[in-house]
């Protein structure tokens, strides 16, 4: 879960010009572990995602988390672009 946000905040501010490739070098972007335990709680506090342990195709267990209604519909409201109408 850790390496999917960080891949997908490295995507989002690619696209968003925050990071681009005009740099000349890689970037990284890593979470530390207590940042990312309180993105968790956060997001699971405002009600955006919910957290359920499920067994690993090897053996043993994780914790996946899953958006909620109210976490896909904050999801679409923040990343739909919006046209305007200029007439």
């Amino acid at each position: 879960m850790k390496s999917t946000l960080e891949t997908l905040l490295k995507i989002y501010w690619s696209e968003n010009g925050t990071i681009t490739e005009k740099y000349g070098r890689s970037v990284s972007i890593t979470i530390d572990t207590i940042h990312f335990e309180t993105l968790i709680v956060q997001f699971k506090a405002l009600g955006l995602i919910f957290l359920r342990e499920m067994p690993l195709t090897k053996g043993g267990s994780g914790i996946f988390c899953k958006l909620t209604e109210l976490g896909e519909r904050t999801m679409l409201e923040l990343k739909t672009i919006r046209i305007s109408n200029k007439t």
